[in-house]
């Protein structure tokens, strides 16, 4: 059964936190196992395959960064994963039951998938799954589903199509797709009225996309390293359309 926190919870979180002492994860750990914010399966997957640290400040130990952060805001509790660089395969689903996940970092693993557990997961806002250069489409079935989603990073995936998926994503703020192979985009892009920042960078695109330029929030496009030739990015530069593109 989950329980809330007390503040007296909170604060003895908060304390153990700053010490910045190694012995008191197992501590931390226990007191969000205790309240269902954390599954023991988590708990055996970082301690069995990695290394972890858990904080509000980002350490520095044998094999990288924390693996998970922990950060209380406003007398809430929110957690960071980052699993990023460590030659996965697959993830548990149990990362799905880690509640109030903020942030999940999978760049740069060996994953065809992401397990469909992840869908339990209400408050993510940043979720990165770049350079995972075998991913299956079928993944961004489960990413849509994501509805506080903001931030999202696919680069390096080795797409040849804008997964359409996403048009439903209405929240998308900011969308990384450099290093693909994009010759198009579609027209209902225009439908993601919060995005503000796109990457495009390091593609195929022969034809500028226009339909950008319907896109009501849009201010920043990179797209640097594809296909325009220089008379194309010169008429381009002189638009006078309020979009900052860089080639």
């Amino acid at each position: 059964m989950n329980h809330e926190l007390s503040p007296e919870d909170l604060d003895q979180i908060k304390a153990l936190l700053s010490s910045n002492q190694l012995e008191n994860n197992e501590i931390v750990f226990s007191i969000l196992e205790g309240y269902g914010l954390i599954p023991s399966g988590v708990r055996n997957f970082f301690n069995n395959r990695y290394k972890y640290k858990i904080g509000e400040q980002k350490f520095r130990y044998q094999g990288g960064e924390n693996i998970l952060d922990i950060r209380v805001k406003r007398n809430n509790i929110y957690f960071y994963l980052n699993l990023n660089d460590l030659k996965l395969k697959e993830i548990p689903a149990e990362i799905g039951l880690i509640q109030n996940l903020k942030e999940i970092n999978l760049s740069q693993n060996n994953l065809t998938s992401i397990p469909e557990e992840l869908t339990n997961l209400k408050y993510v806002e940043k979720l990165s799954i770049a350079y995972n250069k075998n991913i299956h489409t079928d993944c961004f079935q489960i990413i849509q589903k994501f509805r506080q989603l903001k931030v999202l990073n696919i680069s390096g995936c080795s797409l040849t199509s804008f997964p359409e998926e996403l048009l439903d994503t209405k929240g998308l703020e900011v969308i990384y797709l450099e290093s693909n192979m994009l010759t198009t985009l579609p027209p209902e892009i225009s439908q993601l009225e919060n995005l503000y920042y796109l990457d495009l960078s390091r593609n195929c695109f022969s034809k500028f996309p226009y339909q950008l330029y319907n896109t009501p929030s849009l201010e920043t496009l990179l797209m640097e390293y594809n296909r325009f030739t220089p008379a194309q990015i010169v008429a381009l530069k002189r638009s006078k359309k309020k979009i900052k593109i860089k080639f």
